[in-house]
């Protein structure tokens, strides 16, 4: 059985993103996430530095990879 789900880590009402979404954006590309989804380059950038977005943030890059 296979559960199709992902798990944030919270800090403080912020969340910050697993590693296979992490993996995702270096994949695609910053720049290339962040024109598709609307988000900011820099805010992109700290996704994948592991810092602390808002819930709202880190749930529109992860509804633009599924």
């Amino acid at each position: 059985m296979k559960v199709d789900f992902r798990c944030a880590e919270y800090r403080e009402d912020k969340v910050v993103a697993d590693q296979e979404l992490i993996r995702q954006i270096l994949d695609v590309g910053i720049r290339r996430t962040a024109r598709s989804t609307g988000i900011d380059s820099k805010t992109v950038m700290l996704i994948t530095r592991r810092q602390a977005v808002k819930p709202t943030t880190l749930a529109t890059i992860m509804k633009f990879f599924t």
